[in-house]
């Protein structure tokens, strides 16, 4: 998304009836700087400092935003948009603007005299003179005072390098550092000047366009000289095919059986699994006899699997046994000698001991020696 920075000044807010600072008939006409708007006012004279800007809260409490403040919060409708104001009122934030950087401070808050970053917000338009903060110093006006750093003007400065159009609307350019923010737009970039005077451009090395109107009637006209950004041509979408199937004979619908080895997606029915068994361990037997058409075939002729393998040799072996060293079964299955003295078979699994019978076989040895 584009994105467009307004850097706006008191010219801005005079249309809404807000008295500028240096014109004719503005406010330093009237009140000396050293008097109101310096660290040394206040410390000299607090009350007539407090007074000033008590003055200056009521009269914006008191005025609404004009056209061109309405006209720059609906530019965040198509475009980012982010303000830089000189002005120290809220009615960018009344006219519905979201992201504005106030570098000269703002009249509805208060801080601390001994902690610049403890910042209260203040109600209604009178601050009284022994205000003090939460660590108990005295409240001040949160405003900039002359002599004093611009804590934002780096944060201004990185949102003017990245603008993407760069609008001065309401200053004529002449207080610093603030009006140093025209040399850090990228020099691709075109300005555009509203302000109906002569406003100082010897420090501005892009191609700007001066609109010399008042900031309520110029300010709306560039956002309609503007308009909406033209959004990218979008691709037609297709639509993925669908078969339709000719309805039952009965008309009821039958559901479509899922391929094999699927499940259906409704379904929590695991898929089906081939048996390891029966299928990666079988072992199918060469055939011995050959059947005759129309019978039953032998069972050599059949798949054996390898648990009927090792069935048939547990009964070989049982046969042997029985033949040659008198081995009788019991009840649980287990084989037990009847000569259990001379026989080498291995140890009886519920006994422990070497069972031997007549045969007078070897014993064995493990694999120890012993």
């Amino acid at each position: 998304m584009k994105k467009i920075v307004v850097f706006t000044g008191a010219g801005m807010s005079a249309d809404s009836g807000l008295a500028t600072f240096r014109d004719s008939d503005g406010l330093w006409a009237d009140y000396r700087i050293e008097d109101v708007c310096t660290p040394e006012a206040l410390a000299r004279d607090r009350a007539a400092v407090v007074g000033f800007y008590n003055m200056r809260r009521r009269e914006m409490l008191a005025a609404s935003p004009n056209a061109g403040h309405r006209a720059i919060a609906e530019l965040e409708c198509a475009y980012d948009v982010e303000v830089i104001t000189q002005n120290v009122d809220n009615l960018h934030e009344r006219a519905g603007s979201s992201r504005v950087t106030h570098l000269h401070g703002e009249l509805t808050r208060l801080r601390s005299e001994r902690n610049p970053d403890l910042i209260v917000p203040i109600e209604g338009w009178e601050q009284p003179l022994d205000a003090t903060a939460p660590d108990g110093a005295l409240l001040r006006p949160h405003i900039v005072f002359f002599g004093e750093s611009v804590p934002l003007f780096d944060t201004a400065v990185r949102i003017a390098a990245a603008a993407d159009l760069f609008i001065v609307v309401g200053t004529s350019l002449s207080v610093y550092p603030a009006a140093a923010l025209v040399r850090y737009v990228r020099p691709d970039i075109p300005i555009y000047l509203i302000d109906p005077g002569e406003p100082d451009t010897s420090a501005i090395r892009n191609a700007n366009t001066h609109i010399r109107e008042r900031a309520a009637v110029g300010m709306p006209s560039l956002a309609a000289m503007l308009g909406p950004p033209h959004p990218p041509a979008a691709t037609p979408r297709q639509k993925p095919q669908r078969t339709l199937r000719p309805p039952p004979a009965n008309g009821r619908l039958r559901p479509t059986p899922p391929p094999n080895n699927q499940v259906p997606p409704n379904s929590r029915a695991p898929p089906h699994r081939k048996s390891r068994k029966t299928d990666t361990h079988r072992r199918t037997a060469a055939p011995r006899r050959t059947a005759s058409p129309g019978k039953r075939p032998h069972p050599d002729q059949r798949p054996r699997r390898i648990n009927e393998s090792r069935n048939l040799a547990k009964a070989k072996f049982r046969d042997f046994a029985f033949r040659h060293c008198g081995f009788r079964r019991r009840r649980s299955r287990s084989i037990r000698c009847a000569r259990p003295r001379r026989c080498g078979h291995p140890p009886h699994p519920t006994t422990g001991g070497r069972p031997r019978c007549a045969r007078a076989a070897p014993p064995r040895r493990s694999r120890n020696g012993r």
